[in-house]
């Protein structure tokens, strides 16, 4: 597995699209530190060592498995007077680097820091079976097995130092059942959407990602697609109900470190509706409706008006339909004016 070396600034600059001030740490009373340029809350020591003001002992291997559990331990004993520590993104990680120092960290605020690798919580994308780590010997993030044991340092609250910006969203182009969704990621990923019915409750980022029902929502519409970073793209939202009001909400997972953005939404949008004045019935099934919406073509109900959809009419270029005419059940006439 190639060793990919990332500094720093580098990673940072990347996934969040813009500069970001060096850190500043303020070493608290309760073997905390404190990042004041993220927000970040830091273990002092790595976990295994003593809480002294040294760190002094030896730092703890664990497997990737384990290390979510050194989280799960800590919190079990309000460890430090918190409950809410966690394993960080290996952007988050990087943050800590000084690139002039060995091993490459702050020895102040961070004293005994081993020079080796340590567990972040994110996922290698090119290996399932791989997660990302940073190296304190070179200031190095490196995708490796999650077998393999190394340290772990916890850290808690502050900014997500993992996401990443999603701008600008919105929607253009409704038809009776479709619209076009246009977004710009920061970096390259994949974006996912989801619609919902109007004032739904809000899906989280992994519920977006899923694409699926949640907690008694059920879908409209959801998909996925490449996004090139700094660069718009659009996307074609197709398979909704006419003239329905929908909550459209965006995500992206950045590609190297599969780390989310900002969650966007809700954006509220409104399907085209069939007006009553273009609708034709057929003559040999009453209950088989055609209607005309000017600039998206024809719609047909197979139900009295339940339901409609597009269809494809043979030599309709023009989608422009003003009304329509039924001579037989073969035989729709259009109108463009």
């Amino acid at each position: 597995m190639a060793k990919r070396l990332i500094t720093m600034i580098t990673a940072t600059l990347a996934l969040l699209g813009a500069g970001q001030a060096l850190a500043a740490f303020v070493v608290n009373g309760n073997g905390t530190v404190t990042d004041t340029s993220t927000g970040l809350m830091w273990d002092k020591c790595s976990w295994g060592q003593a809480n002294d003001s040294t760190c002094s002992g030896s730092a703890s291997p664990h497997d990737w498995p384990a290390a979510f559990g050194v989280a799960a331990t800590a919190n079990g004993l309000t460890w430090k007077g918190y409950s809410d520590w966690r394993l960080p993104s290996v952007v988050e990680l990087l943050s800590l680097v000084k690139l002039d120092s060995t091993p490459t960290i702050d020895a102040t605020a961070f004293p005994n820091t081993p020079s080796t690798f340590f567990w972040s919580t994110t996922t290698d994308a090119s290996f399932s079976t791989a997660a990302w780590y940073v190296d304190f010997s070179d200031g190095s993030a490196i995708g490796y097995f999650k077998v393999s044991e190394s340290p772990v340092r916890l850290v808690r609250a502050g900014q997500f130092f993992g996401s990443f910006r999603l701008f600008p969203v919105g929607v253009s182009g409704a038809t009776a059942s479709s619209v076009t969704l246009s977004a710009t990621s920061s970096v390259a990923a994949t974006g996912s959407w989801l619609v919902v019915p109007r004032n739904a409750k809000p899906p989280s980022a992994a519920q977006i990602i899923a694409g699926t029902s949640y907690s008694g929502v059920t879908k409209a519409a959801n998909g996925l697609g490449a996004m090139a970073a700094k660069t718009p793209a659009s996307f074609a939202i197709n398979g909704l109900a006419v003239g329905t009001a929908y909550d459209l909400y965006v995500v992206a997972k950045e590609s190297d470190y599969q780390t989310t953005s900002n969650v966007v939404g809700p954006i509220p949008f409104s399907t085209v509706p069939i007006s009553t004045s273009s609708i034709v019935i057929d003559p040999s099934t009453p209950a088989k409706l055609y209607a005309a919406l000017d600039g998206s073509g024809v719609y047909a109900s197979a139900n009295s008006g339940t339901n409609w959809a597009t269809i494809t009419t043979a030599g309709l270029t023009n989608l422009n339909v003003r009304a329509l005419a039924i001579q037989n059940s073969s035989t729709l006439f259009c109108c463009h004016l």
